[in-house]
């Protein structure tokens, strides 16, 4: 059971860092556009097409590193990450709440900087 929660724990943490690395090229691409410098719009476009892809392969490896840990704990697949927080055992538990909470913050940054991001870019001439 141990190693399944470990294997999580690692596998929110990349999340985690694709998150933030998204984040990151999220806020570049909004000082480029902003800055009206079209020659890199492309290129830090792309790096943001790039970030969500490594954060949806990081979300899939949460996925089954999840699935694996809930049936170490005796709970069904897809179980939340609140839901394996709260049957994991010390010092799992504690670990799994405070990257859910780190993940729900970078969640809320990300969605509110993409939903800036398609405005500014919405505004771009042709």
């Amino acid at each position: 059971m141990h190693s399944h929660l470990s294997d999580l724990a690692d596998a929110v943490m990349c999340e985690r860092l694709a998150l933030a690395d998204l984040s990151a090229w999220l806020e570049i691409e909004d000082l480029v556009v902003r800055q009206g410098d079209d020659r890199h719009v492309s290129r830090v476009t792309r790096r943001v097409g790039e970030a969500f892809a490594a954060l949806r392969t990081s979300s899939l490896a949460r996925a089954v590193a999840g699935d694996r840990a809930a049936a170490a704990l005796g709970l069904p697949p897809a179980s939340t990450l609140a839901e394996l927080a709260g049957a994991a055992p010390e010092p799992w538990r504690s670990m799994l709440v405070e990257h859910r909470a780190a993940m729900r913050t970078s969640t809320r940054q990300v969605s509110t900087l993409v939903v800036e991001s398609r405005e500014v870019l919405a505004g771009l001439p042709c």
